[in-house]
């Protein structure tokens, strides 16, 4: 098939190690991986895809309506990326009008596609009351080996410590009062008590947005900090081959699902990213929600799994159950199952 695909952020290139966001990156990993099972790959953007008859076009927006490139391009059917859950009503109600302003769901066609399991089962008891009749399926955020540059090691035996995500901090975070930079002290409070028994290594990735608050700076002087750019994917997934624990701060993403990949366990909140298995099967594996963990919570849990093995399996395992999905063979089911299915 002539498929073509938007990539925010990345303008006219379609190369699988530009740095983006996360709609880019679910883009950029399946152009990759449906090139590899033989299909014909176009970014929207680009020249070369101008006059092309495309079987599918995937319009995948960081908000609303915004770069929607429907009506430059000719394609047969349309997939519109949502990235977060539609959990009651109330949403589903502000999703469809958000829709009916989209160039490309204008058509008559509506079919829907997520990039996280939790998001797509999470939404369809609320799709299910939509009033247009739409084909919703996931399309799971793939990976494959042949994205990776060397082989992967277990990851308890690394010596790093990794905070990649990237907002706790930022400016607008103060200007709208948000309690995330709380949230990120509560955090750095229990790594700086840690460091003063474990020699490791913080990670810290910096956008340029930051504003850190005093006590922050000080807390960050007084342990070994090294500062991470914004990084290329291959890059990346080389860079978290190294730590052994990745923070999830506040519940966002924070390179989790690349972290994963490469077998890197994630300390994150109850209600945070990839957390629907180990909630259920070894829920002392992650903390309570974002406001309410405690400075002694997330120290007792970066303690235990920085010195039990077992225990660090056991939450590794968790979260590559809830990975699974996102291998290629398994990604390609659902990739099939929802082009079989289409409008």
């Amino acid at each position: 098939m002539k498929i073509g695909f938007e990539i925010p952020g990345c303008g006219s290139s379609s190369e699988l190690d530009i740095p983006t966001r996360g709609e880019g990156r679910w883009s950029l990993n399946w152009m990759h991986i449906l090139r590899e099972e033989g299909h014909q790959l176009y970014n929207v953007r680009n020249v070369e895809c101008e006059g092309q008859n495309l079987d599918w076009y995937f319009n995948t927006p960081w908000a609303g309506n915004i770069s929607c490139f429907g009506d430059k391009v000719n394609y047969l059917k349309h997939g519109h990326l949502r990235y977060g859950a539609i959990k009651d009503e109330i949403w589903l109600n502000a999703v469809e009008q958000e829709h009916s302003n989209i160039r490309c769901l204008q058509n008559g066609a509506g079919n829907i596609t997520f990039g996280y399991k939790n998001n797509y089962f999470d939404s369809l008891p609320a799709w299910a009351k939509a009033e247009r009749n739409y084909n919703i399926g996931l399309m799971p955020i793939p990976f494959s080996d042949s994205m990776l540059t060397a082989p992967v090691t277990q990851g308890f035996d690394r010596p790093n410590i990794a905070w990649m995500s990237k907002e706790v901090f930022h400016r607008g975070q103060f200007e709208r009062e948000s309690p995330w930079p709380e949230v990120g002290l509560v955090f750095l409070r229990a790594l700086e008590k840690f460091s003063r028994r474990v020699d490791f290594k913080l990670y810290f990735i910096i956008t340029g947005e930051e504003q850190f608050p005093p006590e922050a700076q000080e807390l960050l002087s007084r342990m070994n900090v090294e500062t991470v750019p914004l990084l290329s994917f291959r890059p990346l997934l080389q860079f978290l081959s190294t730590i052994k624990i990745n923070l999830g701060v506040c519940g966002m993403a924070s390179s989790t699902i690349d972290s994963l990949f490469v077998r890197s366990v994630p300390l994150g909140h109850f209600n945070g990213f990839m957390t629907d298995t180990i909630r259920t099967e070894f829920p002392q594996g992650v903390l309570p929600p974002a406001r309410e963990t405690t400075e002694e919570q997330v120290y007792n849990l970066l303690e235990t799994l920085w010195f039990d093995r077992k225990f660090y399996r056991s939450v590794e395992d968790c979260y590559q159950e809830e990975f699974s999905v996102h291998y290629k063979p398994n990604a390609l089911k659902w990739f099939n199952s929802f082009v079989e299915s289409s409008q």
